[in-house]
């Protein structure tokens, strides 16, 4: 776990940043019950001077015969700008890449979530950008019972506060991508969800522009089975 939470200030909020997390089986086996990575920032509230939040990295990969075994599956890259009474802190998700080369991912449950929520502020609430999910299946037979892949992004509006502006929410390029390839097989029991969304909330005098992500599904010489 990498998580980013700097100190809290009564006069200036510090910026956080995530970190990177990789776990390769190169040939070789991980098991575990559950299987937790969170490379997330947060930026605490200040009075002041905002504090913004850039998320890490998590790579999962299984390679040339290598396993990777857990019930459950959750990787993050969360980024939430700080709250302030003046100028609030922007918000910029990280990036997830899970991938199984001739390898084996046996999970239950699988949850990929790179989000971003800007701060509130009395006088410009904080910007946000959604992160970047990628799911590579080369080669191999993946059977899940459900995938959820989140790459949000939200602006948040101090409503309490007259005059105060919000502030714009957008996504990176290809935010989403699941590519089955080389003969995979990948078998879903129950539920597929993939969401890129962006909200931006409205402000006086103006609103703010929001930008959904790019989802990209791919399947070259594959089998790709969802069953109900």
């Amino acid at each position: 776990e990498s998580y980013a939470i700097p100190y809290f200030s009564a006069f200036a909020g510090g910026d956080s940043s995530g970190g990177n997390i990789t776990i390769d089986a190169n040939g070789g086996t991980l098991s575990a019950t559950s299987l937790f990575a969170d490379a997330s920032a947060v930026s605490w509230p200040d009075a002041v001077v905002r504090g913004n939040a850039s998320a890490g990295s998590v790579s999962i990969t299984s390679r040339n015969g290598g396993s990777i075994t857990a019930t459950d599956l959750s990787m993050y890259a969360d980024a939430e700008g700080g709250n302030s009474g003046n100028v609030a802190g922007d918000a910029s998700a990280g990036t997830l890449s899970l991938s199984g080369i001739g390898g084996s991912l046996i999970f239950d449950t699988v949850r990929l979530e790179a989000t971003a929520l800007g701060g509130t502020g009395s006088v410009l609430s904080g910007a946000a950008v959604g992160g970047k999910a990628s799911i590579l299946l080369d080669a191999g037979s993946y059977i899940w019972k459900s995938l959820d892949v989140v790459t949000d992004a939200t602006s948040t509006f101090d409503a309490t506060t007259p005059g105060a502006q919000g502030n714009g929410a957008s996504w990176l390029s290809d935010a989403i991508s699941l590519t089955v390839t080389n003969g995979a097989e990948l078998t879903v029991a129950s539920d597929i969800n993939l969401s890129s969304n962006a909200t931006a909330t409205a402000d006086a005098p103006a609103g703010a522009n929001a930008l959904g992500g790019h989802i990209v599904t791919t399947a070259i010489e594959h089998k790709a089975v969802l069953a109900a």
